[in-house]
């Protein structure tokens, strides 16, 4: 099996069984050479940090450009032919990446370092105030951001995609010991049990592909998902995909593909993996162009379980949320239930202040043709103050664990929604203001964040009309 059409993979591939194949204009893609950078990381590596700092510990946040930690990890970076130069009015650590090049756009990552050794959940609390870290490096005392993008006014290219989980890739190995075996180190048994091509995870990421224009079948004969659309008429083009258990972290399930004799990207928000695009008996003709460049950008940007139904992201990429109304067609006065799904898609767990904490008690903006509808009546009396008490108000999330949240509508709050029309009900997940009097009886820290609004519509029908199917 062959790269067929040069794509952009993370490290050579290897196929032994698949036969050769032609590659596709190299200017078309990008290629991330990883070898050279992986060899040179491995020369030291700091120790894990053991402890928690005291409180009023003296780690802070560097995004000064000339810090050593952050100087080291651009310096690597050179070695894969990748060029950053620093934002000279960026205060908060910001690096426009100059090669690869992206014509008609900017293309920016941001890097923080710390004085002190610090653990992974003392920088995302050190960093919670501040817009855009998701990544952390706690041995090399790093934290990334995702890339941020500027213009492109004719579309991003799909090689953004594989550029953002290349520096992610490269940032997780960066003084990281490749040795085995690691603590908790996932089983050949459960990593092999991914494979199943009848698995429910993989049937969602299959159906999702097909949504967006690329559709594979399952060959028992090479046990992998040959891409059947577009079509390709010289061999058959496929791709080897597997899930890794919601519970693993990224540590884990990056041990696990390294240990694989087969290069495997990986979604780590997903748990999923995807190796890239090989032909069997191919005689050299080229893929359709761009194909993995797609696959790689759809790849990339899948949500469990979702895809194109709903699911979005934080904005911090720690949760995915999921906000319906059902049923979508109704009269007057027939049982409405707003329903909200979050699942915490991070390594670590995640206490949330439920969306619906009151019983028939909804915070959602409605707007039908006549503008938005005013909302009539409050939470039951003292409601708010014994949910906050009891903590019947929080839900704590385990990684890759989901909690659903439901409510019914109570008609007599929106009396304009009677009139028959379609109706958008918008649902803000996000929550900005402090919890501090919360945190303290409850003793916990809640998630707080952003995440674009949340929309479901619903078309109200006369009373008199057939019963909505």
């Amino acid at each position: 099996m062959s790269n067929g059409n040069g794509g952009s993979n993370l490290v050579a591939r290897s196929f032994p069984e698949y036969d050769g194949g032609a590659s596709e204009c190299e200017t078309a893609m990008i290629r991330f050479s990883l070898l050279p950078l992986l060899i040179v990381s491995a020369v030291a590596f700091p120790q894990e940090p053991k402890s928690p700092l005291a409180p009023g510990g003296a780690a802070k946040p560097i995004f000064d450009p000339r810090d050593e930690r952050i100087q080291g990890f651009v310096t690597q970076l050179k070695t894969s032919k990748w060029k950053l130069e620093p934002e000279p009015s960026s205060k908060t650590g910001l690096w426009r990446i100059v090669e690869p090049k992206f014509e008609g756009g900017i293309v920016r990552v941001g890097f923080c370092s710390f004085n002190e050794s610090i653990t992974e959940d003392q920088m995302r609390e050190v960093l919670k105030d501040v817009k855009g870290w998701r990544h952390f490096n706690a041995r090399a005392r790093l934290a990334m951001t995702a890339i941020t993008t500027e213009g492109f006014d004719q579309g991003k290219p799909d090689e953004l995609a594989e550029l953002g989980d290349t520096l992610r890739y490269l940032f997780f190995w960066h003084q990281r010991p490749m040795a085995f075996p690691i603590k908790n180190q996932l089983s050949n048994k459960v990593v092999d049990a991914g494979l199943n091509p009848k698995g429910e995870r993989i049937l969602a990421y299959v159906a999702y592909l097909e949504r967006n224009g690329i559709k594979l079948k399952y060959e028992e004969e090479i046990r992998d998902w040959r891409i059947i659309e577009p079509k390709h008429d010289d061999g058959w083009p496929a791709v080897s995909i597997r899930t890794l258990p919601l519970t693993a972290t990224e540590e884990q399930m990056r041990f696990a593909l390294a240990n694989i004799n087969l290069a495997y990207d990986l979604n780590v928000d997903a748990h999923l993996a995807m190796s890239g695009i090989g032909t069997w008996g191919s005689k050299g003709s080229p893929l359709p162009l761009g194909l993995e460049a797609k696959l790689q950008r759809l790849f990339h940007d899948y949500i469990l379980n979702e895809a194109g139904h709903g699911w979005k992201k934080t904005d911090d990429g720690l949760l995915a949320v999921h906000f319906s109304v059902t049923p979508t067609k109704v009269k007057p006065d027939e049982p409405i239930e707003l329903t909200v799904k979050t699942r915490n898609i991070s390594d670590k767990p995640i206490t949330i202040k439920r969306p619906f904490p009151w019983p028939g008690y909804a915070i959602v903006s409605i707007r039908g043709s006549g503008g938005n509808l005013g909302r009539h009546g409050d939470p039951p009396p003292r409601m708010e103050e014994k949910w906050w008490r009891v903590g019947g108000a929080l839900a704590t999330l385990k990684p890759g664990e989901e909690f659903k949240d439901s409510v019914k509508l109570e008609w007599q709050n929106y009396p304009d929604l009677r009139t028959p029309g379609r109706y958008a009900f918008t649902y803000d997940f996000s929550h900005k203001s402090s919890f501090d009097d919360l945190e303290k009886r409850a003793k916990v820290t809640l998630w707080k964040g952003q995440m674009e609004l949340l929309t479901a519509n619903v078309e109200v029908v006369r009373k008199d009309s057939p019963k909505p199917k």
